[in-house]
């Protein structure tokens, strides 16, 4: 149950909650690249960009990563170093058509990601914030493409969809089910052992 008072105590924190801001990655890294990686992620929905079509990626960072060096570092990687490179999370999502494949991480140093990242260009433009990012692809037909943001909300996680997913070998789907409805609604559950027992294979 709710303790009396809560609102009251948050209505004197005041507003807005940094908390309602704030935002998962959902791939390794750091949370500096995300922008850029959904910008071009967007891009690649809405123009099918494959690899062998792009002829050129201007990345605009804010001036306060520049000496950041791992943010836009490039090869040769060490494994999961690679991670913190914008040009090597773009170049992935790129090859494999807006997928991030957790396999490239093993494998920074591919002679195709080599040769996507280079074709990229970093510049710097202050006045912006740390995740703020302009990405420009420029494609062999000579069609542009652009976008640029200063922060980017991931949508909502299908709770429900994730337990199924990740609990199907171990737990009878009924059950999973269970689970995410009380999981969903956890503020009203008296007693964890009841999710508890949902969890029970």
């Amino acid at each position: 149950s709710v303790p009396a008072g809560l609102d009251e105590s948050f209505a004197r924190i005041g507003e807005p909650h940094a908390i309602l801001e704030a935002t998962t990655k959902r791939y390794p890294g750091t949370g500096a690249n995300i922008v850029a990686v959904e910008l071009v992620r967007e891009m690649l929905r809405a123009h099918g960009l494959a690899p062998r079509r792009i002829a050129r990626i201007d990345l605009t960072l804010p001036s306060e990563r520049e000496n950041f060096t791992a943010g836009h570092h490039r090869a040769p990687f060490r494994p999961w170093w690679a991670a913190s490179s914008v040009l090597f999370q773009v170049a992935i999502v790129i090859l494999d058509g807006g997928r991030t494949d957790f396999a490239r991480y093993e494998r920074p140093n591919a002679p195709e990601i080599d040769a996507l990242i280079d074709r990229m260009h970093v510049s710097f433009e202050p006045d912006h914030g740390f995740q703020f990012a302009r990405v420009r692809v420029a494609t062999t037909d000579g069609a542009v493409h652009e976008g640029e943001a200063e922060r980017y909300r991931f949508p909502p996680i299908d709770a429900a969809r994730e337990i199924a997913d990740a609990g199907r070998e171990l737990v009878p789907a009924p059950q999973l089910a269970r689970a995410a409805e009380l999981i969903a609604g956890l503020e009203s559950v008296d007693d964890v052992a009841t999710l508890m027992e949902a969890l029970r294979p």
